[in-house]
């Protein structure tokens, strides 16, 4: 993700989907792999200092000051979406689009939980990032 970040691709999204199992997945191939996220953290100072951002942006990464600020046309999407921690910062999102369904933002805190899919881990729409936002796929013990 970091690589993506810095540097864009033809044919590839600059941010890559996060993986149903996150940091706890099995799956290393290589195509897996660069298809979706893991849980890695972006080094957000050296990123930004490429970027145009409002004059102080605040994320969970870090904090970066900048004065020169420009920002020009089309967001791009949020890699995390809907689920997006820094969706209240005025600087995150003049940069990256979050879903804006108003019925979205009217679900409480409880209803977002996923519920365990009942093939689990051997489900065969692990890799439908859609199924993997309403179901959990754990793994037997």
């Amino acid at each position: 993700p970091v690589h993506r970040a810095k540097y864009r691709h033809p044919g590839y999204p600059d941010f890559i989907m996060p993986c149903c199992d996150g940091i706890n997945c099995r799956n290393k191939t290589s195509d897996h792999r660069a298809k979706y996220s893991h849980g890695e953290l972006i080094d957000i100072n050296e990123f930004l200092s490429s970027r145009k951002l409002p004059v102080k942006y605040h994320s969970k990464h870090g904090e970066v000051e900048d004065t020169d600020i420009k920002t020009s046309g089309p967001r791009t999407p949020c890699r995390y979406g809907s689920g997006c921690p820094d969706q209240s910062d005025s600087g995150h999102s003049s940069m990256y689009s979050h879903p804006s369904d108003v019925a979205s933002k009217r679900l409480t805190s409880s209803s977002l939980k996923r519920v365990a899919c009942r093939y689990g881990h051997d489900c065969p729409n692990q890799n439908d990032y859609d199924h993997c936002s309403q179901y959990s796929h754990p793994r037997g013990e």
